[in-house]
């Protein structure tokens, strides 16, 4: 164990590392940039550290993606290759060292990577919505916007949409946006579905207002939220060409 060793590196002391067999050479302040996480506490002495037979503080991790690791507590700014296709295990790294901020700034890149993609691949958006007024009680709606003609030859639409009722509220060129009627499935139980069949949940945004009936009475205000689930199923391009809007 190194504990001792510690002390007499101090704050600003030069250390080596060993990761998984990558050797690295930094300062205890580099390393402590974050008090809380895994490393912080290494080298602050809260946490055992082990040595190995040269002297370098060894931690068993991906000696290689301990690079990115090091920069970002360097410089608190995450810098990866363009064509860089390991975010989720650097996503793993980030965990187990514990340190916040680099979690949200690989899963931000991570996301924006996804979709950077899917705007290069066929495919099809949707969105279900949950419309909620608050008045007089709870009223929840649910609808689905996109091109309809295409859900209907696509999972899990292919088996649910024949069992639905609804009814439209707008068509504008091959997207409408239909409600559906009370018994039919929440925008959490699409939620399930459109996952089990290979849907893709891009992002999820809520918004809230408040309308206030013709009143004075302060009970009469109604509070209406909607929160909306944008989906996407990538196509092959060639099926996606073929998916035409039905006569």
């Amino acid at each position: 164990m190194g504990d001792s060793s510690l002390k007499e590196v101090g704050v600003g002391g030069i250390v080596n590392l060993n990761v998984g067999g990558t050797i690295y050479t930094t300062t205890i302040s580099t390393l402590t940039a974050f008090p809380d996480s895994m490393l912080g506490a290494m080298f602050k002495g809260d946490i055992p550290t082990t040595l190995d037979a040269r002297g370098n503080y060894f931690i068993d991790r991906d000696g290689r993606l301990f690079r990115y690791v090091l920069n970002y507590l360097r410089t608190f700014k995450l810098n990866v290759p363009d064509d860089f296709g390991e975010l989720d295990q650097l996503l793993d790294e980030a965990d187990f060292y514990q340190i916040p901020p680099l979690i949200d700034a690989v899963e931000v890149l991570d996301r924006a990577k996804k979709v950077r993609r899917r705007d290069k691949t066929a495919g099809v958006f949707i969105e279900v919505k949950d419309h909620i007024e608050c008045y007089k009680g709870w009223h929840i709606n649910t609808s689905l916007t996109g091109p309809l003609f295409m859900l209907m030859d696509l999972p899990p639409f292919v088996e649910e949409l024949p069992k639905l009722r609804f009814y439209r509220t707008w068509r504008e060129g091959n997207v409408e946006e239909v409600f559906m009627e009370k018994g039919s499935k929440t925008r959490l139980e699409w939620a399930i579905a459109l996952k089990k069949s290979g849907w893709d949940l891009i992002c999820s945004t809520s918004t809230s207002t408040a309308v206030a009936k013709p009143t004075t009475n302060v009970a009469n205000v109604t509070q209406q939220f909607t929160t909306i689930d944008k989906w996407f199923l990538p196509l092959p391009a060639k099926e996606n060409t073929e998916l035409t809007p039905k006569k």
